[in-house]
């Protein structure tokens, strides 16, 4: 071939020179912790930016190595290296004709082991005449050895896919570049022709870097890129279509040959795709796309997506018929029969993606049915049931009931369904016959579908069901609970911490129910009462009732309420004795049953239910009359109570001082009386803070606390205080931990109740209207339903959609003091990598301003390093990397490399 007509040639051109578009630029990498290598080079570890290409190469054996098994990736390639790997490319080596006496020019000097390729290389038009004349005005350095600039390989590339006449048509116009001076004149036109057909940029906006050395790495990417302008059959290589995928094998239909192949996957098999320069893995291959594969044997090294179009068409009917001898299904179109061949390999699903089998499918159904493009004689990929009479059996979670409908969570697929309940459905519980009315969200039940409508449901666990009764007495250890329906006695255990009811009543227990009280209780699928309601009476509460007398041995206690009405009440052994906030016995108590005494009491039909001494009331200022000197709170037992005041003192957390103007309707205050339990000597007004636990001190029962402002202060708990977990329960202190969020109730400037609050950090995965999917900051995933009325805070902007939040973003989710879902968008921090001190996993960004003290980070083990996605380390990044970083309550959670 000559020179003339090699220069002739014209290859198809996509995408070839890209890499010189940033040779300089930071390019994604993996984990360098990965084990596994993924090249055959020992200085190319895994998340080397160029490790895709280097390794893509290397097995087409387009590139080769050092003695010692190393690549030097960063060594300036020689001309004549270039020209090796060049030839290599396009497939050309063996026309190489290495058996030749080869003479160049004088002063044209190039190692033995690259002359014929040069020669070739000549003749073929990679390279032209003006090589030897560029040497005569040259430094020493021997022509072969010289560094390969962009502009040389950028002109070696184009004329190798024979862009020649093209580059030269683009000779005389001016380059983009503010440095266009600096390109050669030979060099001008394939710099303009590489830019013109859109294939090649500056290292900036406008800088070319002509003169630019190009590294090992560089050209093997560069090499690798161009393929897919400048397809070449290597040895070991094919291109297909995807067609099946397992654990360890997958198959790949070959459209030339027409034909089938199924090749083996090891642990060393290499998987990337063609839009990412990362590794990727065998679940994110796609089937029926095109892919390439370099094989070793049967065995393959490296697969490669080329790209997302899928190989398939659709067609939707009804099933008409299925021959399962035959491999056959036949589909009604438009009244007209098509058949469609299907193998082992079918999907079968509804359109909910459940998996179906084919014995599933039912004559009439609507579907969906999906075949593949690119065989002769297309095979069914999968069958979508659009619509059909359902038959099964499933065990599912209730969401709600709708009258005859029900839905629910299918506890095999988690794929929530809504069915509608037949009329004739046999429905029971406990053995019991039930109705559409027993069953309720929360219940487990078996089904059975008959023709898309549940036919059968048993209520296998129930999170209550009611029955009714009149209370008569409960065992000695509270275990069980007599009680009569139609006069008939019945007897059920009781749950350990079952739940009582009675209106008016805090916290009433077993020992408050009396004989002839009617109960509605609520028991599980154990047959055990989990709750008890009162529904006849209710205890009547007097705020501030002063007593009268008492006479002990009637037990008879006599009092007027605050506006001088008399009462008098029996004390039973039922009556509950509450002193400064803990129940005692009427002996310890007795002697405080004295004339003028002031007590709220709790009675029923005459008895006395409890008499609480107190020194103070909590509950919601309801009125405030500073003329008259009164003010009426709302208690929390639901009563009113209205007490005198003259000067009292008045605290509120946060103020140095406060008086009684700055008490707002609505306030929720805790009012301290005077010594004769006639006025509020003090009103202290209650605020929840979110706060987090420094230190907790079991032996001196102190603990530290830490404001939102950083403030810390240490509290000594008292017997007062209420401690409570995360759903309410009374816990000890020592259930608390150092750095746990609790929700701390202030009245005034001192704490009384210590609340723990559940706080979830983690990336999002996926998210719906009020469900998020998230990665822990320790790599676990778990699933967050968002509760009824959620707020969503992000960039300092509130909402209540979810369609504020988004994939990647890392979110708190916790409660805030009014018990409402907070999910809080975390804001990454933007600066530019510094250095690493591995000793004191320490992480220093460069500073932005001469204030800025931010500047370093403690790593831990839980702090993720990632790039486009996937995890790399720390010791990848270099000075002046573009860093993301997202920090909670002062630790570094995740650090993203960006471009």
């Amino acid at each position: 071939m000559t020179l003339q007509s090699s220069q002739n040639k014209i290859i198809s051109v996509a995408i070839i020179v890209s890499l010189l578009v940033s040779f300089f630029a930071a390019v994604q990498s993996v984990s360098a912790e990965e084990v596994r290598k993924t090249t055959p080079f020992s200085d190319v570890k895994p998340g080397h930016w160029a490790e895709k290409h280097i390794a893509k190469l290397a097995l087409q054996k387009i590139i080769q190595g050092y003695a010692g098994g190393t690549f030097r990736p960063a060594d300036n390639v020689s001309q004549e290296d270039a020209v090796i790997m060049a030839v290599r490319f396009i497939g050309k080596e063996q026309e190489v004709r290495v058996d030749n006496a080869i003479v160049f020019p004088e002063g044209f000097n190039v190692k033995d082991y690259a002359k014929p390729y040069v020669v070739y290389a000549i003749q073929e038009g990679l390279l032209d005449i003006k090589e030897f004349e560029q040497t005569e005005n040259a430094d020493e350095t021997a022509w072969g050895s010289r560094k390969a600039t962009r502009e040389w390989v950028t002109k070696l590339i184009v004329r190798a896919i024979g862009q020649d006449e093209f580059a030269k048509e683009q000779a005389l116009a001016a380059a983009s570049f503010a440095d266009r001076d600096q390109i050669g004149a030979d060099y001008n036109g394939y710099v303009n022709a590489a830019v013109s057909l859109g294939l090649m940029k500056g290292v900036t906006a406008d800088k070319f870097d002509p003169k630019g050395n190009v590294n090992r790495a560089m050209m093997a990417t560069l090499l690798s890129r161009a393929q897919s302008a400048y397809p070449v059959a290597y040895s070991g290589q094919a291109t297909g279509l995807l067609s099946g995928i397992t654990d360890t094998t997958i198959s790949l239909y070959e459209e030339g040959q027409q034909q089938e192949r199924t090749y083996q996957l090891t642990a060393d098999s290499l998987f990337y795709r063609y839009d990412s320069e990362l590794p990727s893995t065998a679940e994110e291959l796609k089937l029926y796309t095109e892919v390439t594969v370099i094989v070793s044997g049967n065995t393959v090294s490296y697969i490669e997506q080329m790209g997302d179009e899928e190989q398939v068409s659709s067609v939707k009917g009804k099933i008409a018929s299925i021959v399962p001898e035959k491999s056959k299904i036949f589909i009604s179109i438009d009244n007209e029969f098509v058949s469609f061949d299907y193998n082992d390999s079918l999907v079968i699903r509804n359109s909910e993606g459940q998996k179906l089998q084919l014995s599933d499918l039912v004559i009439g159904s609507d579907v969906e049915v999906l075949n593949d493009t690119f065989r002769p004689e297309p095979l069914t990929l999968a069958i979508i049931v659009q619509g059909s009479p359902v038959n099964k059996k499933a065990q599912g979670l209730v969401k709600s009931v709708n009258g005859t409908s029900v839905t629910l969570e299918n506890i095999e697929t988690a794929q929530e369904e809504t069915w509608t309940v037949s009329s004739q459905a046999l429905i029971s519980w406990n053995g019991e016959v039930k109705t559409m009315t027993d069953i309720i969200a929360g219940d487990t039940i078996d089904y059975e579908v008959t023709n898309s409508q549940i036919t059968k449901i048993t209520i296998t666990l129930t999170s209550g069901k009611s029955i009714k009764g009149e209370f008569y007495d409960t065992s000695s250890d509270r275990k069980t609970i007599t009680y009569t329906v139609n006069n008939d006695p019945n007897v059920r255990f009781v749950a350990a911490g079952v739940q009582v009811i009675i209106e008016g009543m805090n916290q009433p227990g077993l020992s408050d129910l009396v004989r002839g009280d009617q109960l509605e209780m609520t028991v599980n699928s154990q047959n055990i009462v989990t709750a008890i309601k009162v529904t006849n009476r209710k205890v009547e509460i007097l705020n501030g009732a002063t007593i009268v007398g008492y006479i002990a041995d009637r037990k008879l206690l006599s009092f007027v309420d605050q506006d001088d009405n008399p009462y008098a009440v029996t004390i039973t052994n039922s009556t509950k004795f509450v002193l400064n906030g803990n129940e005692v016995q009427l002996a310890a108590v007795q002697s405080m049953l004295t004339s003028n005494r002031k007590v709220t009491i709790g009675y029923t039909e005459k008895t006395a239910v409890f008499i609480q001494f107190v020194h103070q009331y909590t509950g919601k200022l309801a009125s405030l009359n500073q003329s008259a000197g009164t003010m009426t709170v709302s208690l929390d037992n639901g009563s009113m109570y209205t007490v005198n005041y003259a000067s009292p003192y008045v605290e509120i957390y946060g103020k140095a001082t406060a008086s009684l103007s700055d008490l707002k309707i609505g306030d929720i205050v805790t009012i301290t009386l005077d010594a004769n339990q006639d006025k509020a000597s003090g009103i202290h007004v209650n605020q929840t803070l979110q706060q987090e636990i420094v230190s907790v001190d079991n032996t001196t029962k102190k603990i530290k606390l830490k404001s939102a402002e950083g403030t810390v202060v240490e509290w000594l708990v008292s017997t007062n205080w209420q401690l409570l977990s995360e759903q309410g329960a009374k816990i000890a202190l020592s259930d608390f931990k150092a750095g746990q969020t609790v929700n701390v109730v202030y009245a005034g400037k001192t704490p009384s109740a210590i609340k723990a609050v559940k706080v979830s950090i983690g990336k999002i995965v996926s998210v719906t209207n009020n469900k998020v999917s998230l990665t822990g900051t320790n790599g676990s995933v778990f699933d967050l339903t968002l509760s009824a009325g959620f707020r969503v805070v992000k960039d300092g902007v509130t909402s209540t959609s979810a369609a504020a939040l988004a994939p990647g973003d890392w979110i708190d989710v916790r409660l805030d003091t009014e018990e409402t879902t907070v999910v809080t968008v975390i804001t990454g921090l933007s600066r530019k990598f510094s250095r690493y001190d591995s000793a004191a996993k320490q992480l220093y960004v460069l500073a932005t301003n001469i204030s800025d003290s931010n500047i370093r980070f403690t790593v831990t083990n839980e702090t993720k390093f990632t790039q486009a996605g996937s995890a790399i380390s720390v010791q990848s990044l270099k000075n002046g990397d573009q860093l993301t970083l997202y920090t909670v309550n002062g630790k570094l959670i995740e650090v993203i490399k960006t471009p």
